[in-house]
C-alpha cells in the first residue's frame, strides 16, 4: 500500500512513523529514499526497518541515507549485542518485538529466581533489562490485570544487576524468521529442538 493511500486510509495529513517490514520484501535503498524525501516535507515523522541485521544498516548508512529506529526480534536468548551496538552508535532506536520469546521467559527457572531476589515478576525482570539497555519492548496482553503486572519493573531497584545475570541466557535461537527477511543465521536443529523442548 502507498504512503498516498495510507494517509488517505486514516483521513491524516502526516504519518508518525513508517517501517519498511523486511530488507528482501522491496528494495529497501531506494524505498529508504523515497521515505527519506517525505520526512523531509514532514508527511512522516519517524521511518525505520524490521528485521535487518548490521550488514544491511551498514549498506544504509554507505548509501548515505539515514533511519530513526529499527525493530527486530530481541530477549534474554537472543540478545542481539552487534546490532544494539551498531544503533547505539548511530542514534537508532531499538525496538523488540517478541520480547517474552513466546511466553518461554515465564517458565525459565534462572528468571523464576531473579523475580524472587528482586522481589517482581518475571515480565518485570525482563522489561527491566530492556530498560537497563534503552530497548523499547513491543508486547501486547488481553489481560489488563497483566498488563499492569508487565510494569512492576518500575520496582526494581539496582536493577543494573539483572544485565550480568540474564547475558548467560544468550543463547542466540531465533523463533521468529519470515521468508522475506533478513538472510538470519540459524542455529543447527539439534541446538534449536533441544531449545524449544526444555523452554
Amino acid at each position: 500500500m502507498s504512503i498516498d493511500k495510507v494517509l488517505q486510509f486514516y483521513k491524516t495529513d502526516y504519518l508518525d512513523s513508517v517501517l519498511i517490514h523486511s530488507p528482501r520484501s522491496v528494495d529497501h535503498l531506494a524505498e529508504l529514499s523515497k521515505l527519506n524525501e517525505l520526512k523531509q516535507k514532514g508527511v512522516i515523522t519517524h521511518i525505520g526497518v524490521s528485521n535487518y541485521t548490521v550488514h544491511h544498516l551498514s549498506e544504509i548508512y554507505y548509501a548515505g541515507l539515514r533511519i530513526d529506529a529499527i525493530q527486530s526480534e530481541i530477549h534474554p536468548y537472543l540478545q542481539e549485542l552487534e546490532l544494539i551496538a551498531f544503533c547505539k552508535m548511530k542514534g537508532i532506536s531499538i525496538m523488540a518485538h517478541t520480547p517474552f520469546a513466546q511466553g518461554r521467559i515465564f517458565t525459565d527457572a534462572k528468571i523464576k529466581a531473579l523475580s524472587l531476589t528482586y522481589k517482581t515478576n518475571v515480565a518485570g525482570i525482563v522489561l527491566a533489562w530492556f530498560q537497563n539497555n534503552g530497548i523499547i519492548p513491543v508486547f501486547s496482553s488481553n489481560s489488563d490485570i497483566h498488563l499492569k503486572e508487565n510494569f512492576m519493573n518500575y520496582r526494581v531497584k539496582d536493577s543494573s544487576l539483572i544485565n550480568d545475570d540474564i547475558q548467560c541466557l544468550n543463547l542466540q535461537v531465533r523463533l521468529c524468521n519470515g521468508e522475506t527477511w533478513a538472510e538470519f543465521e540459524k542455529l543447527p536443529q539439534n541446538i534449536y529442538a533441544d531449545f524449544l523442548r526444555y523452554k
